[in-house]
């Protein structure tokens, strides 16, 4: 929510004619505290910025002893809150793809499970295989679904950084594919370009690959870091604050229990004689514990809220 400033409180129904006036003094350590209860801030060196601190997120201090319902004090006041708009999964299940049960794709999917190709699972193989076959499709749009790939043709599609270049961008701007899922799909063609090099390729066309391996690798590193980037900026604490979903310390005291009768049930469910607990369950409970190790334990420390 937009931080509500001191003048607008001033304004409030049943707010204090006179503000409060700020008596701070430092502690043993020479410094000072917020002098709002349960605020979760940091120790301040100096009395300006502990100052500075009430003033621009405790207005309400200055003329209530506790933080009000702002719908109620203030219910004339247009404050501009943000919706949190629901992002949905970006996800290419629809894109158009070549055929799984295609030669080309059987062996494909064939060697990724092999040694040379990675030993990796089904599940591993057949998600690496539908990027690749996406890929294809893009650069070959105008032919069936149903066309068995030729080597050549895949080999000509690889080779060709524009065909690449083109399909980052479509990812990204048609399909709304974030950074970590077109890297996804790097790591795919990285695989393919190690599974025709295996092949056994002619001089001319191994040559022509240099140029595409180069290029996947320093993607990645491009999108790497553009990733890290925007996680440091999403998960930013004043960020998280514009956007009202900055947890406070009264909200993180609720958590436990709030959620306890549930977890306290389903110990006493699984004690039950031949009882069979389901998965969720499971997983509720151990992020149930999780939480109590943390909130209890861990955030104890008085450091912890301020990172």
């Amino acid at each position: 929510m937009k931080l509500i400033s001191k003048s607008n409180w001033a304004t409030a129904k049943s707010a204090w004619k006179k503000p409060r006036r700020l008596s701070l003094k430092c502690n043993a350590d020479n410094l000072y505290i917020c002098p709002v209860k349960n605020c979760d801030s940091e120790y301040y060196k100096s009395k300006r910025g502990c100052r500075k601190h009430v003033f621009v997120k405790h207005g309400w201090y200055y003329y209530f002893d506790e933080k009000p319902d702002i719908n109620e004090v203030l219910p004339n006041q247009l404050f501009l809150k943000k919706k949190l708009v629901k992002q949905h999964r970006c996800h290419t299940s629809k894109m158009q793809s070549f055929s799984k049960d295609s030669s080309f794709a059987l062996k494909f999917l064939r060697w990724l499970s092999s040694t040379g190709g990675g030993s990796k699972t089904k599940v591993q193989s057949e998600m690496a295989a539908n990027k690749v076959l996406k890929f294809l499709k893009f650069c070959c749009a105008d032919t069936s679904n149903e066309w068995d790939l030729p080597n050549n043709v895949v080999d000509y599609c690889l080779g060709s950084l524009k065909m690449i270049s083109d399909f980052i961008y479509c990812l990204q701007e048609d399909w709304k594919v974030g950074f970590s899922g077109v890297i996804g799909y790097m790591n795919a063609l990285s695989n393919l370009l190690d599974y025709r090099r295996s092949s056994g390729l002619c001089d001319l066309n191994m040559a022509s690959l240099v140029a595409t391996e180069i290029f996947i690798a320093r993607a990645k590193k491009s999108l790497s870091k553009k990733m890290r980037k925007e996680w440091h900026e999403l998960l930013n604490v004043d960020h998280l604050n514009k956007i009202d979903c900055w947890a406070t310390l009264e909200d993180l005291q609720l958590v436990i229990p709030f959620h306890s009768p549930k977890f306290k049930q389903i110990i006493t469910n699984s004690k039950k004689p031949a009882a069979c607990i389901a998965s969720h369950d499971l997983t509720f409970s151990t992020s149930y514990i999780v939480a109590v190790l943390f909130l209890l334990v861990k955030a104890t420390r008085p450091m912890t809220f301020q990172f």
